[in-house]
């Protein structure tokens, strides 16, 4: 990057009143299924990203405790990037279980940046090497959220899927879940922890 874009970048978050922070990584278990594209994990272990985690270094932001202790509540977490369908929307219960089938009871790692007002984290789910944000376009189960998202493999994967008709791209005019919502007068879910349902039968396996 251009050392005249870097300054106005920055002029430009100090402006906006923003601060560039690290990106942080969960690791713990999912207790709960809400829909295709959200969940419930129990925090096992909670770090900043070190100098080696960090793909592309920053530079910049906050300094951050490298060692803070386990976060004992249960947390929402959103599929970043996507959006699947809703509940009583075409698909929208497949969609949640075949998430289940992948998460529940599973150990996994989250990446992010910061929680959003609700205390939610919006972020990049791992099993081991298996990035599950990418899988769950990969197979049918969501839109890639362009109007959040830009990442390229995410819109391949969607694209694919597409092509194949799988999953809900089986539907010969499926909606995207924001037009439902409206559509519906359904608002932006402001998801707890109460509203999370694990999936019976479920097993993560």
């Amino acid at each position: 990057m251009k050392p005249t874009v870097l300054v106005a970048l920055v002029f430009g978050l100090l402006l906006a009143g923003q601060v560039l922070v690290a990106q942080t990584a969960v690791t713990g278990k999912v207790i709960q299924i809400t829909s295709g594209d959200t969940f419930t994990l129990l925090n096992v272990r909670q770090r900043p990203y070190t100098e080696q985690d960090v793909v592309e270094p920053w530079g910049f932001g906050e300094e951050l405790d490298l060692n803070p202790p386990p976060d004992e509540t249960p947390t929402i977490i959103h599929l970043a990037g996507i959006d699947a369908p809703e509940k009583d929307q075409p698909y929208g219960d497949t969609s949640r279980q075949k998430l289940g089938a992948t998460l529940l009871g599973r150990v996994v790692r989250v990446t992010y940046f910061e929680k959003d007002r609700f205390n939610h984290i919006v972020g990049t789910v791992y099993i081991g090497d298996r990035w599950i944000n990418e899988d769950v376009l990969a197979e049918g189960c969501a839109w890639h959220d362009k109007r959040y998202s830009d990442d390229d493999e995410l819109d391949t994967a969607e694209q694919q899927a597409r092509a194949r008709r799988l999953g809900l791209w089986a539907e010969a005019q499926p909606v995207e879940p924001w037009k439902w919502r409206q559509t519906h007068q359904i608002a932006t879910p402001e998801y707890t922890e109460q509203e999370g349902q694990a999936i019976p039968g479920a097993d993560g396996k």
